[in-house]
Formats: structure tokens, C-alpha cells, sequence
């Protein structure tokens, strides 16, 4: 043990100091270039940080009152050490620099260690709002020493000693190391040679009291260097975290853009013009809500209750729900306030099929955080004026009307479904839509009861473009299938039911005897769209290709069509 104890002495040494020494005998390396970005100057959640994850052009992002500066290496599963639904940021450089352990006995153990300590400590500079947007972790323990035979075994994913749990900030560790780019693990490209340029890992060395590292250069050192090894100014702290995607509600420019344009007027988004970004987080301590709404021609008044340390109530627009996977934002700026009311005015291109919402928001000035409450939908009326209220929180079935004819293309109606009453299956319906509604991004579903839809249904489609209702139903001894995108959908309230007349003539619905009507057995489905590959939808929707294939009896993985109904 003694004799290779001092083997791994020797090589630390000879990875942490001969670099040093001959550090002017080695050319100036090149610093990464940082990618200026694509894209507009502020986009909806973040996606505008997806781009080139976990390669020399990651994204780099702004997130603590200090300005340090954490680059992407991890979103939604791909990458290091992100999961479904989170992101991964890591510190661009060395943050403060120490021992992994300043006490003896010596210990590669992380829990209760100085660099725990330490990267406590720099977790403690985010903010409330900050900290709460972060997905917490648990560092499992129980790994042996690398290299060495015994139990418990090596692992170069745990820690030795006992779990950590809930940690906001924590280090890399051997295998999260090697998954991460080689020109991003460089945390001082300028000074490679220098032993501060070397950041510690949080899995065991190759004995005790070693723990693992990576060099200046980038090289990850799985067999460590002594745990209190102190260098020319100690070795680098560089801590990692993650972000919950769903309390990022804005990605825009790390300067000027949120604080820009007049009050009640909307600005379409500019391009991305800087190399950082910053975010804008949802806070639990900021609400904003609206009552009816009304509208004199182009200009909005929103009566609006609010709360929290804001400073704006915001409002945008955007072409989808605005935490539905590929929403776009068309325009964002602030309510021309005066007391509870505000007004803007409406942009000259407004599609009605857009949706508009306001929050209220605390700006914390260039490269900071900014937090919002979180957006409340408000509906736009008609060019002729009149109110209307914040949408509600779901469709709820209309009582149905007597008598037996169908809703005809002329609008006049008393449909009635006849195989059941009352009309309470119509709830099942309710909830399929509410859960694709909240997955967000195109869905389709699949619905096999009744003969009509009412009015709630329809306008729910119609308030909410991206999901596609398939309708089978039997009328007169022929069985039809109708597709109704809530984009094409235009509801009347004096309607209050749309049957198979109206349904056959607006929606094409074909008649045949052998149409198949029963449902898919998941409630789960998306449609192909054009450009669409089978890796693209698997990442979109967090599964894989060889499982799409297999549940919807695939053939050939590189042919799929568009409009083409896939399980998941």
C-alpha cells in the first residue's frame, strides 16, 4: 500500500507541478471561443439554451448577484448529469480555490470535507427566487477507493462516506467529468500550466486520502492527489447545479433588453446580439391576475390585481401557451399602468388564435435574474368592443338540448346525443384535454363517445391551436371520423352543440362502415409534422427512437409521414 501510495504521489506531482515549471516552454493555448448565440434577444422558457449543449460553444449564462458567469453542459437528459425536465450549468471557471480536506486524519470523504464547505457557501450567494428554481440532488455515497479492491467497490458516479442529500450546488464527479467537453473541462485556457487551473471532482482517489481532479489542461485524473494538497493558490472549486426548465419563464440578453421600450407599447423580439444570457424566474412571492377585459379599437385596458415587490406588470403575446414546448414569443413589453388598470396596444398583425399574457415582474438590472409571477392568460375581445374575462381552468359540458336533429352548416341547432344521459362521460373528455393541454406543444386526442361536442369542448379547442381532437362516432348506421384542429375550430356561444352535420361539412368527417373506431389504448399521442424524424420527436418527448418504433410497429425508422398518429 505505502509503496503505491508514493506512485500516486509521484504522479500527481508530476500532473500538478512539471506543468508548472515548464510553463514557458509550451505555446499560449487559445481561449474558447464563446458562441454569440442564435436567435431572438428574449424567447419564451429555455430553449434559447439547447443549442450546442455540452460542447466549446455552450451557452453562457448569468445566475447569481456576483456575476460569475455557468455555461450548459446538461438539458433535459442529454449531456451531464441533467434528467427530464432540468438543465445543468457548471461554473465557467474556477470560482475560489482550497483544500478538497484541511483536517486530519486526512479523508476523501465529501460530506463534512472543506470543499463541501466551500461550494455551500457559494450556493448560499442565489437569491430566494434564485435557489427555489433549483432542482436539488442527492450525492450517493458508498464508494471505495479507485483502484483498490474491496467493499465497497469503486464507483466513479458516488462519493465515499455517507450520501449527501438535497445539495443546491455539488462538484462534478469522475464520470460526469469524462462525459463533459473536453475544451469546456479547461476552467483558465490562458493558463493551463498553472496548478490553480486544476479543479477537484468530488469521487475518491486512489487511497484515502486522494481524492479525483481535473488538470488545467482538461486531462481527468481518476487516481487524485492528496486531499490537502495546497499548490501555487490551492486547487479550483468549480461547482455544478441544476435548473428546473419549468421555472424558467424568459431566456433574454444578459444586457438591456428587459428594461427597453415605451410602457403600453409591445416590441416583436430583436436578435441575440451578446455572448451571455440571463433568465427570468418564476417567483412564488409575485402574483398577477386580471378582470375583464375590454378593448377600444387597437388599445387593450386590462384591470389587473397584483402583488409582491414588483415593478412592472408585464404583458406579451406568443403563438402558443407559454410553457408549451416550441412556443414562440411574437411581443413582449410592459402595461402603461395608472392604479389597478393598464392598457397597450394591440400589435397590427394580432392573430386571434394567439394567446396574451400578463405577470408581474421584479428587473434586477444587466447580467441578473430577473423573477416574475406566473403569466395569467387574459382574453382579447372582438374588434366591436366588449369584455372578456381570463379564461377559465378547463371546459365544462353544457347541460345538453331535446330533440333529435343535428347541427346543421346554416348554425342552427338541438343535437342531442343519445347513448347516454346524462352527458357525464363528457368529463373524461374534459380531462384528456386538460392533460394534453398541459403537456404542452402539438397533441392529439382520441375520443369515441357520443355523436356531438358542445360548446365548451369546441372552445377549448379553439383557445388552444396546437392540440387536435379525432373524433369517431356512428350516425344513421355509418361510422365517421372526424380530425378537428383547435386552429380550424370557430365556435359561436349561441351554439351549444356541434353534431354530425355540422361536423361532416366544416371537418370533412368521412362516412364508412368499416371505419375502425376504437381508441388507442394510450391517451398519450403526437402527430408528425412536416421535417419531422423520428430522433427529433423521441427527444422532444423525452423517450426513444427503438421505443416509438416498437409501439406503434414501425418498419422502417426513416419513413414516417406527416400527419401520422404516434404512441409514446
Amino acid at each position: 500500500m505505502r509503496g503505491k501510495i508514493k506512485k500516486g504521489i509521484a504522479l500527481f506531482l508530476s500532473a500538478m507541478l512539471s506543468v508548472a515549471t515548464c510553463v514557458t516552454t509550451i505555446p499560449q493555448l487559445s481561449e474558447t471561443v464563446l458562441a454569440a448565440g442564435t436567435g431572438k434577444n428574449i424567447q419564451l422558457g429555455a430553449s434559447a439554451l439547447e443549442d450546442n449543449v455540452n460542447t466549446s460553444s455552450a451557452a453562457t449564462v448569468h445566475y447569481d448577484s456576483s456575476s460569475d458567469t455557468w455555461r450548459v453542459i446538461g438539458y433535459g437528459g442529454t449531456g451531464v448529469a441533467s434528467s427530464s425536465g432540468t438543465l445543468t450549468l457548471i461554473a465557467s471557471g474556477n470560482m475560489e480555490h482550497g483544500f478538497f480536506d484541511s483536517s486530519s486524519p486526512y479523508s476523501n470523504n465529501y460530506s463534512g470535507s472543506n470543499l463541501q464547505s466551500v461550494i455551500i457557501t457559494l450556493a448560499g450567494r442565489l437569491s430566494t427566487e434564485e435557489e427555489a428554481a433549483v432542482a436539488t440532488r442527492t450525492l450517493e455515497g458508498g464508494s471505495g477507493n479507485q483502484g483498490i479492491t474491496g467493499t465497497p467497490p469503486y464507483d466513479d458516479n458516488k462519493i465515499s462516506g455517507s450520501d449527501v442529500s438535497d445539495a443546491v450546488m455539488w462538484p462534478l464527479s469522475v464520470a460526469e467529468a469524462n462525459l463533459m467537453n473536453s475544451d469546456l473541462r479547461k476552467a483558465d485556457p490562458a493558463n493551463p500550466g498553472l496548478a490553480k487551473s486544476s479543479w477537484w471532482l468530488r469521487s475518491p482517489g486512489d487511497a484515502v486520502n486522494y481524492a479525483a481532479f481535473v488538470n488545467g489542461y482538461g486531462d481527468v485524473f481518476d487516481f487524485g492527489g492528496p486531499v490537502n494538497f495546497d499548490g501555487f493558490a490551492g486547487i479550483g472549486i468549480r461547482p455544478a447545479f441544476n435548473l428546473n426548465l419549468s421555472s424558467i419563464i424568459f431566456t433574454s440578453d444578459a444586457a438591456g433588453i428587459k428594461s427597453s421600450g415605451a410602457a403600453g407599447t409591445l416590441s416583436k423580439p430583436g436578435d441575440h446580439s451578446t455572448e451571455n444570457w440571463k433568465l427570468t424566474v418564476a417567483s412564488d412571492s409575485l402574483t398577477a391576475s386580471s378582470g375583464t377585459v375590454t378593448r377600444s379599437g387597437s388599445t387593450i385596458t386590462v384591470p389587473f390585481t397584483a402583488s409582491g415587490s414588483y415593478d412592472r406588470i408585464s404583458v406579451f403575446i406568443s403563438d402558443g401557451a407559454w410553457n408549451a414546448n416550441g412556443a414562440v414569443l411574437k411581443y413582449y413589453g410592459a402595461l402603461n399602468t395608472s392604479g389597478s388598470s393598464g392598457t397597450f396596444t394591440l400589435p397590427d398583425d394580432y392573430d386571434t388564435s394567439w394567446k396574451v399574457y400578463i405577470l408581474a415582474e421584479k428587473t434586477n438590472g444587466n447580467t441578473e435574474t430577473d423573477y416574475a409571477s406566473t403569466p395569467a392568460e387574459i382574453t382579447i375581445p372582438d374588434a366591436s368592443g366588449g369584455g372578456g374575462p381570463a379564461p377559465g381552468p378547463g371546459p365544462s359540458p353544457s347541460p345538453a338540448p331535446s330533440g333529435d336533429d343535428d347541427h346543421s352548416d346554416s348554425g342552427s341547432s338541438d343535437s342531442k346525443p343519445k347513448d347516454e344521459n346524462p352527458y357525464d362521460y363528457l368529463d373524461e373528455l374534459c380531462a384528456k384535454l386538460a392533460t394534453a393541454i398541459s403537456r404542452g406543444g402539438e397533441q392529439t386526442v382520441l375520443w369515441d363517445k357520443g355523436t356531438a361536442l358542445p360548446y365548451d369542448i369546441m372552445k377549448t379547442l379553439q383557445d388552444n391551436p396546437k392540440i387536435t381532437l379525432v373524433f369517431n362516432y356512428t350516425y344513421q348506421g355509418k361510422n365517421y371520423k372526424a380530425t378537428i384542429p383547435g386552429r380550424n375550430v370557430k365556435t359561436d356561444p349561441k351554439i351549444p352543440w356541434y353534431g354530425p352535420l355540422y361536423l361532416n361539412g366544416y371537418f370533412g368527417a368521412n362516412a364508412s362502415a368499416n371505419v375502425n373506431i376504437k381508441p388507442m389504448e394510450t391517451g398519450a399521442v403526437y402527430t408528425v409534422k412536416k421535417g419531422d424524424t423520428l430522433g427529433a420527436i423521441a427527444r422532444r418527448l423525452n423517450t426513444t427512437v427503438d421505443y416509438l418504433v416498437k409501439v406503434n410497429n414501425i418498419a422502417d425508422r426513416d419513413k414516417i409521414r406527416e400527419g401520422q398518429i404516434l404512441k409514446y
